[in-house]
């Protein structure tokens, strides 16, 4: 689709997830199945200058959904409450291989 088209959907969605007494920033994307070639890495910074992930930083959310389209919908949470940093940002990197 055109990204500048008026009928384009964001790549990326943020939103705050509660679990238990914590909320956590997200970030939600979808990705396309057949493209192997592409690798998808979400990063979570407080500053904006270091930018950290892996298991220690961030999490998925539950199974990708499956779209039956040959495309799924991935959610990532950070893995720092918000109630510890309120500053926080997520951003999706993605790379061809």
């Amino acid at each position: 689709t055109d990204p500048l088209g008026a009928g384009s959907a964001p790549i990326t969605t943020v939103g705050v997830l509660a679990s238990g007494a914590d909320d956590f920033l997200t970030i939600t994307y979808t990705r396309r199945q057949d493209r192997v070639d592409l690798s998808y890495l979400v990063e979570v910074s407080t500053d904006l200058v270091v930018w950290n992930s892996g298991p220690s930083y961030t999490a998925e959310v539950g199974p990708p959904a499956d779209h039956g389209d040959g495309s799924q919908t991935i959610t990532v949470r950070s893995l720092i409450p918000l109630e510890t940093d309120p500053r926080q940002f997520l951003h999706l990197a993605v790379e061809r291989q």
